[in-house]
């Protein structure tokens, strides 16, 4: 009985360990993501002539392929099959070129998940004629490989070992009727493969604001899926705003990405694309210059958290939410502001409190700080922003246990 009773009592210990070397570790990692990587991937990509699928896309998905084996993916190679079908611009007599490459998982190799996008691109004129000689492509889709490429660099970068084995994709043949990934999504179940979640991204360097929406696309099989990224992204990614269509709309639009092929098979699925809908979409001006890739670069850490929670390990939904937290029920307003903004919360023990700005950059606004300690009960403190320009910032509200982030907007 006794070793029984030291383990129940060492045993929430334990976990309230691993949960905070968890989140330490996920923050260290989100640190390292980085914008210019994934813009010069999205311009390599754009230097393609064309990615009409037409031209063939084998020197594409060959640059890939080399992209993977650089980031230790060794394994991974072109996934070519032939195709004869019909489509809405023509017949397709050739093949086509996916990519794959994987980390084994350490524990269930035999059980998947996937981070893919689509590699082709297409463009029409402004009589939506489709244009045969060039294509643009940036955001469409370059922006969705960068993200999959970004994964696969902080994977080496961090020696993450996987729980279950990842496959890292680029799909040829979207545009023309999501042709490559149902080609991948129809093997996998016929060879009954356990694949427990495929993450596709279409489209997500686009925004017109600085108050950064990402939707979530979602199947009827994987809504748990879609509330536990939405949650992941409060915790972790307070930049981006996760949005999620009503019913729907939803099953409408999600139609027409990579995902909707791994749904059709039974396969659970998301699908991550910008709120504001590029208006160079299908155009030769789909092209980086129009685009911000620090917003793509949010996105991609927002794959990442989802991904590592699926597949590496379960990342807490709350900060240090296995302990019993001094810092509870916290407010800022008025928000948006002007002069000045206040800070109510409520503790549940004598705490120091330190309250902290940073601008749209991550840059501490170091005048801003604040630092007191507070009785048990309920506080408001008044912070003064006459002397902050307008914009975005994020309110860090912090105690020895917990730290929480609130977004801020200045008028």
């Amino acid at each position: 009985m006794k070793k029984l009773v030291i383990s129940i009592i060492f045993i929430p210990l334990f976990i309230n360990m691993l949960h905070s070397q968890t989140e330490e570790q996920i923050l260290n990692i989100l640190h390292e993501f980085n914008r210019d990587s994934i813009q010069q991937t999205v311009l390599d990509l754009q230097a393609f002539p064309n990615r009409l699928v037409f031209h063939g896309n084998r020197e594409v998905a060959q640059y890939l392929t080399n992209r993977l084996h650089r980031y230790g993916i060794e394994n991974a190679t072109i996934d070519s099959f032939y195709v004869e079908r019909q489509t809405g611009f023509g017949s397709i007599h050739q093949y086509l070129y996916n990519v794959k490459g994987s980390i084994i998982g350490e524990q269930i190799p035999d059980s998947f998940l996937i981070i893919g996008s689509h590699l082709d691109a297409i463009s029409f004129d402004e009589n939506q004629n489709l244009i045969y000689d060039q294509t643009g492509g940036a955001d469409d889709n370059a922006s969705g490989i960068a993200v999959m490429i970004e994964m696969a660099r902080i994977f080496q970068k961090f020696n993450i070992k996987p729980t279950i084995t990842i496959d890292f994709m680029a799909f040829d043949g979207e545009e023309l009727g999501l042709i490559g990934s149902a080609y991948d999504a129809q093997q996998r179940r016929e060879h009954d493969q356990k694949l427990s979640l495929m993450l596709n991204n279409d489209m997500i360097s686009h925004t017109l604001t600085d108050e950064w929406e990402v939707i979530l696309f979602w199947y009827p099989n994987a809504m748990n899926i879609v509330t536990t990224t939405q949650q992941l992204c409060e915790n972790y990614i307070p930049r981006l705003t996760p949005y999620v269509h009503p019913n729907e709309e939803s099953n409408y639009l999600s139609h027409f990405s990579d995902s909707y092929s791994y749904y059709q098979q039974n396969f659970k699925a998301l699908f991550f694309c910008e709120k504001d809908f590029s208006p160079y979409y299908h155009t030769l001006s789909d092209v980086a210059a129009n685009y911000n890739f620090d917003y793509a670069c949010e996105v991609a850490k927002l794959n990442f958290v989802t991904l590592f929670h699926y597949a590496v390990a379960n990342i807490p939904l709350s900060a240090n939410q296995s302990v019993s937290h001094n810092l509870g029920k916290i407010q800022v307003y008025p928000n948006p502001a002007s002069h000045s903004t206040n800070v109510s919360f409520n503790l549940s023990e004598n705490t120091t409190v330190a309250i902290t700005l940073f601008d749209i950059t991550g840059k501490q606004v170091s005048e801003s700080i604040f630092t007191q300690t507070f009785p048990e009960g309920n506080h408001t403190i008044t912070i003064n922003l006459s002397e902050l320009t307008a914009g975005v910032y994020f309110c860090k509200i912090s105690t020895n246990q917990k730290s929480e982030i609130r977004k801020l907007i200045i008028q």
